[in-house]
């Protein structure tokens, strides 16, 4: 890799993992913090730069995209978002396609080169539970957790509680589980899609931290993540080839915290139980800079 594009490259991971949330603040609504919208915004705009520097390079042509959805002929196309954009080295085929909020190529660097149609499916970030929970259901109501008419009617509120027996699957029916964002890795260059092979899809969660006392981190997002991996845990089973790729700033290894090592652990545990869980973190500058050389290596069919 030639220096020029490595002091770049390095200049983005370094941005990206130096990431500072703002202040905690005493009082504040809970949900309202805006750091983790912040550091969306940085990793979009992170990729958004390299994208221009593949492009400026010759590595890479950025390329709109458009889904395919599925039905009978003929094609029904439509616009993927303003956010999904795809870059191709033309001499291996392979593309990335990026579906991540707030990312903006930058159009005077770098000039659409043409469409890429990707199947709906490949970039599907949201999930209903009832796909995996009513695979279980039966199991579920044998544990006792399902609660029954009989036993409550003798406290004297019959509608009290609603979803009983058969009922009960209405209290999950249409909730999602939602990932951040969607990394394709699409090998095959045809305008439609017969030709193109899904080699791998990440689901991207993004988080960050802070430190208040500049020791340990603070917030409560690493528990939303603990929830979401055991979902995803699910979902792998149904839509293989897929890999959760958590990218996170460095205050995680920065300050003291049981969560970082959490996700690895608790990751570790899992693949060793079901052989189609992937998992992959990235938090550090020197970390961002080996995932992008990733990628680069991908898109050059070195890897």
């Amino acid at each position: 890799m030639e220096k020029e594009l490595r002091e770049r490259l390095k200049e983005i991971a370094k941005r990206i993992a130096s990431f500072e949330d703002e202040e905690s603040q005493q009082n504040r609504p809970a949900g309202s913090a805006s750091g983790g919208s912040r550091f969306e915004k940085e990793v979009s705009q992170g990729v958004a730069d390299l994208i221009a520097l593949l492009c400026k390079k010759n590595f890479a042509r950025l390329m709109q995209v458009q889904r395919e959805f599925p039905g009978p002929f003929p094609r029904r196309l439509g616009p993927a978002g303003d956010n999904v954009v795809a870059v191709e080295n033309p001499s291996t085929k392979r593309c990335i396609v990026f579906d991540l909020s707030h990312l903006t190529p930058d159009l005077e660097i770098c000039s659409y080169q043409g469409t890429k149609t990707i199947p709906d499916i490949w970039l599907k970030k949201a999930f209903p539970v009832e796909e995996w929970y009513d695979l279980h259901i039966e199991d579920v109501e044998k544990m006792g957790v399902i609660p029954k008419k009989h036993e409550e009617a003798p406290f004297g509120d019959p509608q009290r509680i609603r979803f009983t027996e058969t009922v009960y699957k209405q209290i999950y029916r249409g909730l999602k589980t939602n990932f951040d964002g969607v990394i394709l890795f699409v090998e095959g260059d045809k305008l439609f899609v017969e030709g193109d092979k899904l080699f791998s899809k990440n689901l991207v969660e993004i988080k960050s931290a802070k430190s208040s006392n500049g020791e340990r981190i603070d917030g409560n997002a690493h528990e939303r993540f603990s929830y979401q991996n055991l979902d995803y845990v699910e979902i792998s089973a149904i839509y293989p080839r897929t890999e959760l790729l958590l990218l996170t700033n460095d205050a995680y290894v920065r300050y003291r915290n049981k969560y970082h090592t959490g996700f690895a652990v608790h990751a570790l545990r899992l693949s060793q139980a079901f052989s189609w869980y992937k998992f992959s973190m990235v938090s550090s500058a020197g970390q961002y800079f080996r995932l992008f050389e990733g990628w680069i290596d991908w898109l050059n069919g070195r890897r």
